[in-house]
């Protein structure tokens, strides 16, 4: 029978996964490229590019909640009780 090496962050992706499709495959694509990296392997565009794009969505949501919760604490402080 063949052993699997059981990948170190598999527990890690797996529990995001269950809330965060997006952040799972882009921790996959992490984990996956500095593994090839580490080992000297091929890495193939794909992966690069499932890495960015996750990376750059990811990027955009924390900047548009970020602009979200000023424009709130900026309505409050401006709101007249």
């Amino acid at each position: 029978m063949i052993q699997l090496e059981k990948h170190p962050h598999l527990n890690e992706v797996t529990e995001v996964a269950e809330y965060d499709l997006d952040e799972a495959v882009r921790l996959a694509a992490k984990y996956t490229l500095v593994y090839l990296i580490d080992n000297d392997e091929r890495i193939y565009p794909s992966l690069l590019e499932c890495y960015n794009y996750y990376n750059i969505k990811k990027i955009i949501e924390l900047d548009s909640k970020k602009k979200i919760k000023r424009k709130i604490l900026s309505d409050e402080k401006n709101y007249n009780y």
